[in-house]
């Protein structure tokens, strides 16, 4: 889901920045790319159908720690009438940013947690192969 999270953002950016309307815009984007990510946004999407504000449909995003500062650009769009578009490519940039930071991270782990098996795999070897040979003729050298 947070893979996906970026693209959808950036997508939503690129609605905005053709002139859509946020709302709209969102529905188009959630309906291009369904998934988790595009869950997340659908109460906007869903409350704006039923008739509330451009205000209340985006304050149910303010819980959400990713989706939170969108909602605070969405919000102060509204109501100052500036344009949000660099707003969102900045947030969709850097989700993209901590998206990778999380699988570069991930991908770090695996490398440590792979190590203690192979390991445990590689001494059993290691002394059946090179250190009970040497101690066996060390010891067949010693005893007549």
């Amino acid at each position: 889901m947070l893979r996906t999270l970026p693209h959808l953002i950036d997508l939503f950016a690129s609605t905005l920045r053709s002139g859509a309307e946020p709302v709209a815009g969102l529905a188009q984007v959630c309906a291009a790319l369904p998934g988790p990510a595009a869950d997340r946004l659908a109460p906007v999407v869903e409350r704006a159908r039923w008739g509330a504000g451009g205000l209340e449909a985006w304050q149910v995003l303010s819980g959400d720690d990713e989706l939170a500062p969108l909602a605070r650009a969405m919000v102060r769009s509204l109501t100052s009438g500036a344009s949000v578009v660099q707003t969102v490519e900045r947030l969709a940039d850097e989700l993209a940013r901590e998206s990778a930071a999380r699988a570069e991270d991930a991908a770090r782990r695996v490398g440590v947690a792979a190590a203690v098996p192979l390991g445990l795999c590689l001494l059993p070897a290691f002394l059946l192969l090179g250190v009970v040979p040497t101690v066996a003729s060390l010891f067949g050298s010693v005893v007549p």
